[in-house]
């Protein structure tokens, strides 16, 4: 039985009013008989139905069906109360049309796993379509298809029949077939019709509730005592309320009208009287759990799809397409220069190693100074640090300074006319940095000194080139002298063979002569970092070598300085020098000079000359020196002797000044690297503005960098793709499911869990992140080194002395691809969740609607 009380039903308009469909309406309905809901359009006749049908939620009062209150019944509930206790015949038929007649009917069961070849069959005859099985709903008429949707709903032998205007899209005929047919199911079971046809009603009813609305103006049950016969009672012809006359009745009313004592003829209204009665509650019907099998799970999500195949491609590629240019962005914005220049390094033959970064200043590019405090991070790193020291050799006919100053590169005529500084460092480590196995050395006759260095045979091949020597001999020994002065510039213990000419013969002559093209090629790079770096520097195996050679007497001879600072006065804005008093045979003290009278008038505006030099007096003057950064390399206080004893802006100093001068202007501004792993002191040197001693790991990091400098702009970029893609993903989720809804709601209707749509769509987003995780690899393949060679090319116009490397910034990472792959299934699930989460909040009587 059903009992309905108090029951009201409002609906929120567009406009946000109140629309009430039911108001506090009660009544009881029995467990059989054929019940006929009517009443104009408007009335709440449908929306009755579909309340008690569970379609749609209460907004107050209760219905209780066979002793469950299913307004309190959660949504997992009302899909099993719908698929066991209920059954639906719907206006439209409301057939699947990817099913055939009998996978149609067979849902019914299926959805309470109770399915049986042989109940399908009897359901077919029942409504008189034996054959029809494999037929579908496209190849019916529409009463055929009204008697497939009555079988479906009869099959599960439901305790209740619910039909919304089963009749309203059929022709007079078919209609009284299913009417009968639904009069003869009601002597079994309760059948509720909503019907705006008063005719049948009256005609086929059991009991009529008339609406006006929303509220019941008509409770109707059938009189026990009608009789649906002609009789005459009296003067009056009593006609049946129902009753359709036949050509026989119609001549026997004739002939009873023509007696004489026959004055009225009267239709009786007698078939229905007011209901009264009240009904005896039964024992609870009880509602069982329904669900799909898996296998018809698989089925549907099939069926679902399909037809929908090119739109998953469709949406797969587009994603696909994201994804890719997302890898290609990730790649730019968690580049790593340090793993690039690790993977540029040959640990068997080269040697990683950096300088301070600099600027230029006057057109002139000079080193900074690294502190030992600056070196402690690269040693707790587990990383051998050497020093290379501004110490250089000079191999030309003209002194030239460049104490302070960062040798070029390399010029075109090969050798160089200076060394790049001086490694202090052991003999193994040498061998590293030179690429040879053996360190072979050529002494000659010359007697070992302690602050003497070694050289390449490369840059003895300089001295032979441009200092016009014609042998080794030549440059071993005590001290080199320049140009015919008797200052020196160092001592030379030794010259260590490398074999370069055999190694690099084919470039040795083009380079001499200067026949080499704009653009070095990637043997010519190989050369000159290999002379930056390893040829053209000096080497020392002494760790005491900075002291001893600014102890050294040939040293001592003089000191280039600059930046020079008398009383706060600077005295050049380019190199000066002083020259050691012992060169004069001038006796000074510790802390005595003498300067020229000219740059002492310009220190104090003073007016000396040749006439009224000896009436200076000697005094004190504070000095000091800084390199071109403003750090400061000495201060201290100097007494002038006297003036006039030296030339131009030369200054005459002690011994033990020029000792002080040469410890403060001889500074590290090199590290040389050797460890096994260097990874994170190279990458603390790309971090702390340090940059590599190499043309070709110069060119790395100045490209890295460039890439480096855009990587919150990709970052930018992988975030709004992400974006993209999610909303891509969302946007096929939402309208695939939307591109359904009217099968959910039937199956929603007809008892289906929701947990079976979420596998079901769940399966389609699984597809369409497997083929975007197919596109976006076959892609990232293929567009990977397009990509990178387009940003190469582009950063080629950046590198340094023609160094064009054809470096990899963007390469197919297989764990960039887990890693987006992982985030597409991410966003698969969430495009999967999110429309299913909105699709659980509509009542399945809205999405049917909808279509209809």
């Amino acid at each position: 039985m059903i009992r309905v009380e108090n029951l009201s039903k409002e609906y929120k308009s567009k406009n946000k009013n109140n629309c009430v469909a039911l108001k506090n309406i009660s009544f009881e309905l029995p467990e059989k008989g054929l019940v006929f809901i009517v009443g104009k359009s408007g009335s709440g006749k449908s929306t009755l139905l579909n309340l008690i049908g569970g379609l749609d939620n209460v907004t107050s009062g209760s219905i209780n069906v066979f002793g469950n209150e299913i307004s309190i019944l959660n949504e997992k509930q009302l899909n099993s109360y719908r698929s066991s206790l209920i059954g639906f015949i719907f206006q439209d038929f409301h057939l699947l049309e990817d099913l055939t007649i009998e996978e149609n009917i067979a849902l019914s069961l299926k959805l309470n796993n109770q399915y049986e070849k042989s109940k399908i069959e009897k359901a077919l005859k029942q409504v008189d379509l034996e054959g029809f099985n494999s037929r579908y709903p496209t190849e019916l008429s529409g009463g055929q298809k009204q008697r497939v949707a009555i079988a479906r709903a009869l099959i599960k032998n439901p305790d209740i029949i619910l039909a919304d205007e089963p009749t309203g899209n059929l022709d007079s005929k078919t209609t009284k077939q299913i009417i009968e047919l639904i009069k003869k199911i009601s002597k079994d079971k309760l059948v509720v019709v909503v019907s705006h046809n008063l005719y049948d009603a009256y005609d086929y009813g059991d009991r009529i509730i008339e609406l006006s609305d929303g509220v019941i103006i008509n409770d109707l049950i059938i009189n026990d005592k009608y009789s649906n016969v002609i009789k005459k009672e009296g003067n009056q012809i009593i006609i049946p309320s129902t009753i359709k006359f036949s050509e026989e009745e119609l001549n026997k009313l004739l002939t009873m009208c023509k007696s004489n004592d026959v004055v009225e003829i009267k239709q009786a209204n007698d078939k229905f009287i007011t209901y009264n009665k009240k009904i005896e509650r039964k024992s609870k019907a009880n509602i069982t759990k329904t669900n799909l099998k898996t296998k018809e799970v698989l089925k549907f999500s099939y069926l679902f799809g399909k037809k929908r195949f090119g739109r998953f491609v469709l949406s797969s590629l587009m994603a696909a397409i994201i994804v890719v240019v997302l890898a290609l962005s990730q790649s730019i914005a968690y580049f790593n220069p340090s793993v690039m220049i690790s993977e540029n390094i040959d640990e068997n033959t080269d040697a990683y190693c950096v300088r301070k970064n600099i600027d230029n200043v006057l057109g002139e590019t000079r080193i900074k100074s690294i502190s030992d405090e600056e070196i402690v991070p690269f040693e707790e790193k587990g990383i051998q640090v050497y020093k290379l020291y501004n110490e250089t050799l000079i191999n030309t006919n003209t002194y030239k300074v460049s104490k302070l100053e960062l040798p070029s590169d390399i010029s075109k005529n090969l050798y160089t006319s200076e060394t790049y500084g001086t490694l202090v460092t052991t003999p193994e480590y040498a061998k590293k940095v030179l690429g040879v196995e053996e360190l072979e050395i050529y002494t000659g006759d010359v007697t070992y000194q302690k602050y003497g260095m070694y050289i390449t045979d490369y840059f003895a091949d300089a001295f032979l080139y441009n200092a016009g020597i014609t042998s080794y001999d030549d440059i071993l020994g005590d001290c080199l002298q320049i140009g015919g002065y008797t200052w020196c510039w160092g001592y030379i213990n030794g010259i260590i063979k490398t074999d370069y000419k055999t190694k690099y013969s084919s470039l040795i002559e083009d380079t001499i002569k200067g026949n080499l093209d704009d653009e070095l090629s990637e043997e010519e790079i190989d050369f000159y970092d290999y002379i930056i770096h390893s040829l053209a520097i000096t080497y020392s195996f002494e760790e005491s070598f900075i002291e001893e050679i600014c102890n050294t007497p040939h040293y001592k001879s003089f000191q280039w300085v600059y930046n020079n600072y008398f009383n706060g006065v600077e005295t050049t804005s380019s190199f000066t020098y002083m020259v050691a008093a012992s060169y004069y045979g001038v006796e000074l003290k510790e802390n005595e000079i003498i300067m020229h009278y000219d740059l002492y008038n310009k220190i104090f505006k003073t007016d000396y000359n040749l006439s009224n030099v000896d009436s200076f007096v000697p005094h004190q003057v504070h000095f000091h020196c800084s390199d071109e950064y403003g750090a400061k390399k000495y201060d201290g206080v100097f007494t002038i002797k006297s003036i006039g004893k030296t030339t131009g802006s030369s200054v005459m100093a002690s011994d033990k000044i020029l000792i002080d001068l040469k410890k403060a202007m001889t500074v590290c501004y090199g590290l040389y690297f050797d460890g096994e792993d260097m990874t994170n002191a190279i990458q603390y040197a790309i971090d702390n503005n340090y940059i590599a001693i190499s043309m070709k790991m110069s060119a790395i990091q100045t490209m890295s960098k460039a890439v480096s400098i855009f990587k919150e702009f990709f970052d930018l970029i992988v975030f709004i793709l992400l974006v993209g893609c999610g909303a891509i993903i969302v946007s096929f989720g939402v309208k695939n499911i939307n591109s359904r809804k009217y099968e959910i709601g039937i199956l929603k209707a007809l008892g289906c869990n929701f947990a079976s749509f979420e596998t079901m769509f769940f399966l389609h987003t699984v597809v369409v992140a497997l083929l975007i995780i197919l596109f976006q690899t076959i892609g990232f393949a293929i567009f990977s080194d397009l990509a990178n060679d387009i940003l190469v090319e582009s950063l080629k116009k950046l590198a340094v002395n023609h160094v064009m490397l054809d470096l990899q910034f963007i390469s197919f990472d297989i764990n960039l691809m887990i890693f987006d792959a992982i985030l597409v299934v991410l966003i698969s699930l969430l495009s999967s969740f999110v429309p299913t989460v909105l699709l659980k909040r509509i009542k399945p009587i809205s999405i049917i609607k909808a279509k209809e």
